[in-house]
């Protein structure tokens, strides 16, 4: 009897800890889901920080169009449209240019060529993309939406993001970047 409770003891306390293989095992599931989450991660990041730049940029397009209506031309500077921003960041730095608004994650501007292109867009400097719309009354383009994916890599996040907005399977180089228009 004595004997029994010895080995169950025994028994019991030999069951009680992991063996370096199933450590070993857990590790390895860890790494393996983290390997599949952390790009499906940064993919749903990178979406739903270009989801905050479209508001803007039509809250800008609005006011741009308003303005046209009044006066016959784009203004560019922005302090001279009645903007309402659909969101409540806080503008923390003017840019060096009066037609850009800057905020602690990118910008938002419009601008106007001599050639009579205008258009409004804004970007998002920590995940590399942007959006834009070239107004109704612009000399090309005109009412014409596009993504800009500021890494210039066809094969990036930011590219397959403006792939699947624009639905396009190429972008046009613009610059050190691409630029999906549709």
């Amino acid at each position: 009897m004595n004997q029994l409770y010895t080995r169950q003891g025994f028994m019991r306390g030999r069951s009680r800890g992991f063996t370096l293989i199933e450590l070993l095992v857990v590790v390895l599931i860890i790494g393996i889901l983290a390997v599949v989450a952390v790009p499906q991660y940064q993919k749903a990041v990178i979406k739903s920080r270009y989801a905050t730049l479209k508001p803007l940029v039509k809250a800008i397009a609005e006011a741009q169009e308003v303005y046209y209506l009044a006066n016959g031309y784009y203004t560019t500077t922005l302090a001279e449209l009645d903007i309402d921003f659909p969101i409540t960041d806080t503008i923390n730095y003017a840019t060096t240019q009066k037609n850009e608004f800057g905020y602690d994650w990118g910008w938002c501007g419009t601008a106007t060529s001599t050639a009579g292109t205008s258009n409004v867009y804004c970007k998002n400097a920590q995940s590399d993309i942007g959006y834009g719309i070239y107004l109704l009354h612009s000399a090309t383009f005109p009412n014409t939406q596009y993504c800009v994916d500021y890494t210039g890599i066809a094969a990036s996040q930011q590219s397959q993001l403006c792939k699947q907005e624009a639905n396009l399977s190429n972008g046009d180089k613009w610059g050190n970047y691409l630029q999906y228009k549709w």
